[in-house]
């Protein structure tokens, strides 16, 4: 570190296949927005970037560009051993702060750790559910005093919307919140690729991302061409198979599993529409975001976050109606000026609200007021 920089610790285990994409595993868009704050961090001559990320068979300490990159979890261990190791981490890798994001066990680990080692932790809240009581850590006495305990220690809680926030001041009275978007960095340049793709779904493959209606949708227009990115969310085999079940019957749907981002990227970009199917999310997902950034119009079953639909005119929304849904595609698919005009909505929502530079910019203020 040269000195008179500002050591941040990152914990994001599952991070390691955005940034190295050699490394083929399941990732989310808590991932991909962590990477894309934390390369912008890194670009920033004050501060050195440490992140903690999973056991890919790598070396021990990695550098990435301007990252530095400590192996400090593996799956195959057991719970103790893991805590053991990334404890041993945290310490090893000297950073004042550490940020993690997405809400488990761990988070409350984290967070004493660092309290009780005079560090600093900020906690970045991932969906809504983390904060209204909804996700399952509060289903139970232990993991709900767990989570509140975590939210009390935390330094500081990065929140993505006003909803979060007034949950999270709710139910824990003094607690100090700040909204930053998840930012995006903006292509440089409109791309003009071929559509070969009526439309694409992306996300992992759970329940509450409904990815039965994207099937039923392929299902009805036979003669459209659809691809569906979708592989199985941690302890979801059963429910993956079950869905692969559904698609695999239809020609005219390309199923996918685990990914690369830039092919993720490649293929939204070469949508017509970009089809999302959750009944709830955290603000809109990353992928989302980018789709949006590549002009790709969204067409959404159930969620419609402030901004993108109704203010920028980015999509269409279907209010929860499968019905609606096929009505929609269908009214999309064959405008394509309407989804020229959407597009280019869509692109000016995330310029003005989820800019990357800007985002990081509000934490930059946060690192070093509480530094």
């Amino acid at each position: 570190m040269v000195e008179g920089t500002r050591k941040i610790g990152i914990i994001a285990p599952k991070i390691y296949p955005v940034l190295k994409e050699s490394a083929i595993d399941t990732f989310g868009g808590a991932e991909v927005a962590l990477s894309m704050i934390a390369r912008e961090l890194s670009r920033r001559s004050e501060f050195d970037i440490h992140i903690l990320v999973g056991d890919y068979g790598q070396e021990a300490i990695e550098s990435l560009d301007r990252l530095t990159l400590h192996r400090a979890l593996d799956a195959q261990e057991g719970l103790l051993r893991n805590a053991i190791r990334l404890l041993s981490t945290i310490n090893s890798a000297g950073a004042r702060i550490y940020i993690q994001r997405t809400l488990s066990v761990a988070s409350a680990v984290i967070a004493l750790y660092c309290w009780l080692t005079r560090r600093k932790f900020v906690y970045w809240v991932a969906h809504d559910g983390e904060t209204d009581g909804t996700h399952v850590l509060y289903k139970s006495w232990p993991t709900a005093c767990l989570t509140h305990l975590m939210y009390r220690l935390a330094s500081h809680v990065v929140v993505q919307n006003d909803y979060e926030r007034d949950q999270l001041e709710k139910r824990i009275p003094g607690i100090r919140c700040t909204l930053i978007k998840k930012g995006i960095d903006l292509p440089e340049s409109e791309s003009f690729l071929a559509e070969d793709i009526d439309a694409i779904w992306v996300g992992r493959c759970d329940e509450w991302k409904n990815p039965e209606a994207f099937i039923e949708l392929a299902a009805e227009y036979s003669d459209r061409r659809f691809v569906m990115i979708c592989p199985p969310a941690e302890g979801k085999d059963v429910y993956h198979r079950q869905v692969l079940s559904l698609a695999a019957p239809l020609r005219n749907l390309k199923f996918k599993g685990r990914t690369a981002n830039a092919e993720v990227l490649d293929l939204v970009s070469r949508s017509s529409l970009f089809c999302i199917t959750s009944s709830q999310e955290g603000d809109w997902p990353n992928v989302v975001l980018e789709a949006a950034s590549l002009r790709t119009p969204i067409l959404t079953l159930a969620i419609n976050y402030e901004g993108l639909i109704d203010k920028f005119g980015g999509g269409r929304y279907c209010h929860s109606s499968r019905a609606r849904l096929f009505e929609e595609f269908q009214s999309m698919i064959h405008d394509p000026v309407a989804r020229s005009e959407m597009g280019e909505g869509a692109y000016q929502y995330v310029k003005e609200t989820h800019d990357v530079r800007k985002e990081t910019t509000k934490l930059v203020g946060l690192l070093n007021d509480i530094y």
